[in-house]
């Protein structure tokens, strides 16, 4: 009794330091980029960039709808201006000129510097002649009022033609439909608006400000009838924390009321309700405090997915509750050592099928694996060293339920003649797999999404309508400095322009086309040093237009000056327009830099892999393609985790049996029920996302726990009825308690929640089928 008291002592202790460490340390994360593969190659890890840092993470697509189109364009107008007055955006597009102030100046002063044409050809007397008819030709155009306030100073255009690229860029691979001056769908149901924010995927709480004033300013402005879709990766975001926030609260409120209610059924005792929670509490507790000490904060899932906890948890104080710890002291000493002999297995079992977790290569699941481990060791640690010592150990475990008590133990006596069935189902199944036609794998990266598919799919559609490029086609480029990518930009574009007019692709956007290497605005410079030569060009080919002989002396007067104005490079643009469009394609890489060329309606794949292979310094990425290669890798990781896991059961099983052949009891039944479950999901039209495999390990892990009970060989019936109640009441709350994730916003834990719920039934019914029951 004192060994037994000095370890509850030592786990109350334990206790103290963890409620220490959550009221001083306690963080919650709702990051989704945490549940995204860790990249290992130099290849995945700028495929990591892009999917958390890329040029869509800052974009926000609104559409209105619900009203006729002309009064879908008084309120787009409207809105954008009441947008337009805050601070918060960096941007806001909605078919309308968005050439702010500060855009035309800084274009003003640098357009030598940044303009892509050849000056040398655009000041000789040919080139002056075709810009000048150009300049008179616009003059009666709709960009009059450009051509008016630049003509003095800009007689070859350079300010007018870098607008039109540079609107044509960041990157909209088409124009959207423009109707009574905003853009639409085609189909004129929808009014659209693009947002530019200075917040990333990764600022939280700069995206909750932002998501949070668009709402704010569209709830206090919409005219009944009017509808507004928001979508953006900020936004979904935004959404997921929101969603694990409210699962998190309302979830967990669900799974404790139904396991105090059903556990107070099972029993008709408070007392009973109190000792089973109470190392699930301490268990949860403790689990938190671990994962504050190792990552600093625990992210809102693996809260969430805590809850779940309870249906395993739960177990050990009803087994040994139920089945060890009343009658004669002696005789329930003997008791609970035996019971606790078969649950330390399955307490064992459990953790090697979540410790696949670990080797996922998930940094979330492998937080949920950490925080569940520990969990359900502490839970069962206090359940067989503490409840001892606060429960009456004399009394028998109050009865409730007996009624269907009665009924499911006639039941399982009988399913042991069903014994066929569970071979059957695992034959079946199995083949069902091998030869299903469909995917049974879902391995896009769309699989890890906390997002709903309805959601995703409005998101498609917006980028779709604005023509928005997204997460498509893309070659990446590695240097040594942000120059010498500018200088490589440079060097491919020709090559990219003949694979442009090839048909190969529709389009391209480098950082180049924003800011020149420096050895190009070296260049221009250079072209316009004979200033004099410049002026009587510009002087012969005037006589052949109707402008005033002095009118383009202010060009003239800033051609000469040009020496003294510095040459421009990435740190010169921090705070510029040209800098925020070229942040995502230029950025600090491992030491040296990255740059990104995106790449607009590839047609011919196999070309553009073929270009890239010629060069060195490229690599050819389609994100969808990657991404999912990347989420296979991490699969295959799984499955060999899996696989590995089985093994090391097996092997615990044998050496607790001492025996090869009596584990095979255990592990026939749960290894075909989490085969049964597999092919239900695929049958049904889920093919199986990492979650859906993470969840088949935690179907083994129950599967163990209930199998290794309903073969314990017991000694009477009496021991068998208790027994056989301890299993159906712990089946039967962790069904409760994964069912509750089924309502969950979340799609990986609501696929974890059916999965296991599926998966705990079917595991029961195997078991009972395989179970060792005395003779009457």
């Amino acid at each position: 009794m004192n060994i037994a008291r000095n370890k509850a002592i030592v786990i109350l202790c334990i206790l103290a330091v963890a409620l220490y460490t959550i009221f001083t340390r306690f963080n919650v994360s709702t990051d989704i980029g945490i549940f995204l593969p860790e990249p290992e190659t130099r290849f995945e890890k700028l495929l990591h960039h892009q999917m958390d840092d890329g040029i869509s993470t800052s974009i926000i697509l609104l559409a209105f709808s619900g009203l006729p189109s002309t009064k879908l364009a008084e309120f787009n107008h409207e809105f954008v201006k009441e947008l337009e007055a805050s601070a918060t955006f960096d941007k806001i597009t909605n078919g309308t000129s968005d050439l702010s102030d500060d855009v035309l100046s800084f274009l003003e002063e640098y357009r030598y510097l940044l303009t892509h044409n050849n000056l040398t050809e655009q000041f000789s007397i040919s080139g002056l002649k075709s810009a000048l008819d150009a300049r008179l030709q616009s003059l009666y155009s709709s960009a009059s009022l450009l051509e008016k306030r630049f003509l003095r100073k800009d007689p070859t255009g350079e300010i007018v033609d870098l607008l039109e690229n540079w609107q044509g860029k960041i990157s909209r691979h088409k124009k959207p439909v423009e109707l009574h001056g905003v853009w639409f769908s085609e189909n004129h149901l929808r009014s659209l608006v693009l947002v530019e924010v200075g917040a990333d995927v990764s600022q939280m709480e700069k995206q909750m400000t932002v998501v949070e004033e668009i709402r704010s300013a569209f709830n206090a402005m919409k005219p009944p009838g009017l509808n507004m879709i928001m979508t953006g990766p900020a936004v979904f975001a935004v959404e997921s924390a929101e969603h694990i926030q409210e699962d998190f609260k309302n979830l967990t409120l669900m799974a404790v009321l139904l396991v105090v209610l059903f556990v107070w059924a099972a029993y008709r005792s408070v007392r009973m309700v109190v000792l089973v929670v109470l190392p699930l509490l301490i268990g949860v507790i403790v689990a938190t405090a671990s994962i504050l000490l190792f990552y600093d904060q625990i992210h809102g899932i693996t809260l969430v997915f805590g809850v779940t906890m309870a249906g395993v948890a739960v177990d050990y104080p009803i087994h040994l509750l139920t089945g060890g710890m009343h009658g004669s002291r002696k005789h329930e000493r003997n008791k609970l050592q035996k019971v606790w002999r078969t649950l330390r297995l399955g307490v064992f079992s459990t953790v090697i099928a979540y410790g696949a977790f670990l080797l996922s290569g998930f940094g979330g699941l492998q937080q949920v694996g950490a925080f569940t481990i520990v969990g359900l060791v502490t839970a069962a640690l206090f359940s067989r060293w503490v409840l001892p010592l606060i429960s009456d150990q004399q009394e028998s475990p109050p009865a409730g339920l007996t009624g269907l008590h009665c009924i499911l133990k006639s039941l399982g006596r009988s399913a042991t003649r069903f014994r066929l069935v569970v071979m059957v189902m695992l034959v079946v199944s199995a083949g069902g797999l091998l030869l299903q036609d469909g995917p049974v794998l879902h391995l896009n990266v769309e699989s890890l999404s906390p997002i709903k598919d309805q959601r995703l799919a409005e998101g498609k559609m917006l980028r779709n309508d604005i023509g928005f490029w997204y997460g498509g086609n893309m070659l990446m480029m590695t240097a040594v400095d942000k120059e010498s990518v500018l200088q490589l930009s440079e060097y491919l574009e020709p090559y990219l322009d003949e694979l442009a007019e090839a048909g190969i692709l529709e389009g391209f956007d480098m950082a180049s086309h924003f800011l020149p290497s420096r050895q190009q605005q070296s260049l221009r410079k250079a072209q316009l040093k004979d200033v004099d030569s410049i002026s009587k060009n510009l002087a012969e080919a005037l006589a052949d237009f109707p402008f005033r002989a002095d009118v383009f002396d202010p060009a003239i007067e800033d051609i000469r000056s040009l020496d003294e104005l510095e040459l421009l490079d990435v740190a010169s643009l921090e705070d510029t327009p040209a800098g925020k469009k070229l942040n995502p394609l230029l950025f600090d890489f491992e030491g040296g830099a990255a740059g990104v060329i995106l790449l607009h309606g590839v047609q011919d794949e196999a070309a553009m892999m073929r270009f890239s292979d010629r060069h060195e310094e490229l690599y050819y990425m389609d994100l969808k393609s990657a991404s999912t290669a990347m989420v296979a890798k991490s699969v295959n990781r799984v499955a060999l985790s899996m696989i590995a896991c089985i093994a090391i059961i097996y092997v615990s099983l044998a050496l607790g049996f001492k025996s090869l052949a009596r584990p095979l009891k255990i592990m026939v039944p749960t290894f075909s029920a989490a085969v049964t479950v597999a092919a239900i999901l695929v049958f049904s039209g889920h093919p199986l996302s990492i979650f859906h495999l993470i969840s088949l390990l935690l179907v083994v892990g129950l599967g163990l726990d209930y199998a290794l009970f309903f073969n314990r060989l017991p000694e009477n019936d009496d021991e068998w009825d208790t027994t056989f109640k301890s299993i159906w009441v712990c089946g039967i709350t962790t069904i409760l308690v994964f069912g509750v994730l089924t309502f969950s916003w979340t799609p990986p834990l609501e696929a974890i929640g059916i999965t296991v719920g599926i998966g705990t039934f079917i595991s029961l019914v195997f078991a009972a089928m395989w179970a060792a029951v005395p003779e009457k």
